[in-house]
């Protein structure tokens, strides 16, 4: 039988608590975003033309050497946390070819997968290959090893109490919610059919159209639809290419 509880299960135990590597990659980001930094980055980017190795500013070297040192910690190794990082450096430098490389052998951490694994198998039955749970096995695993959140929180204040949005769409986005939750929940077939309309809408009256954007793609991503979160946030950052929480998304 599927457990059709909505609440978010808890993630696998982290693979450590990093409060010192934290702090350093906290430092980092603060470098690489602040206003120096971007003016810089502007200047390198321009025409989004590839970029060398050694072209690429020390912050970027010093963030790859701290997430090699998270993945290959003897003692308590953080391959979510090492993906972190490198998500980091892709939000400002998308070509970066080492940080997509260290995102892979992360993501093929073998006690990774095995908690991975564990945690789905207490909500859904391993052999269960229908279509909506391999969804649901989407959706809670970008919810496992994800470590967004918990450093782009202030980004989103105002976005996270009940889920709601922003106040003048909130119908439309609870009902897309629902929606979704059809094909989450219950293996509907038309409910993304439904919530894509209805977001679309949502996003053409409101009064905050970057916010709701944002928001419909952070909803889709959280219920593994990635494409269409992909597909809305690229639309977002075609109308606000400053919004970095979006392209870190």
């Amino acid at each position: 039988m599927v457990k059709t509880s909505t609440t978010k299960p808890s993630r696998p135990q982290k693979c450590g608590q990093y409060e010192t590597a934290k702090s350093i990659c906290s430092y980092l980001r603060q470098i690489a975003l602040s206003s120096a930094g971007r003016h810089k980055l502007a200047c390198e980017l321009e025409y989004n033309l590839p970029m060398t190795k050694r072209q690429y500013p020390d912050y970027v070297q010093r963030m790859m050497e701290e997430a090699e040192r998270l993945l290959t910690d003897e003692q308590d190794p953080g391959p979510c946390e090492a993906a972190d990082v490198c998500f980091d450096i892709l939000m400002l430098f998308p070509e970066h070819q080492g940080a997509k490389n260290l995102i892979q052998r992360a993501y093929r951490d073998g006690n990774l997968i095995r908690d991975n694994r564990r945690a789905l198998s207490r909500l859904i039955d391993e052999w269960d290959d229908r279509p909506w749970q391999q969804r649901r096995r989407l959706a809670l695993s970008f919810g496992y090893v994800s470590r967004w959140e918990e450093n782009y929180q202030d980004q989103l204040e105002g976005l996270e109490e009940e889920g709601a949005g922003p106040e003048d769409v909130k119908t439309y986005l609870h009902t897309g919610h629902l929606q979704l939750l059809e094909d989450y929940l219950g293996g509907q077939a038309k409910g993304a059919e439904g919530a894509w309309q209805i977001f679309q809408e949502a996003i053409r009256v409101s009064k905050d159209p970057h916010a709701t954007m944002f928001w419909v793609g952070k909803e889709y991503a959280q219920q593994g639809y990635f494409v269409e979160s992909v597909d809305v946030l690229e639309k977002l950052l075609r109308r606000y290419p400053g919004d970095e929480s979006a392209r870190r998304l």
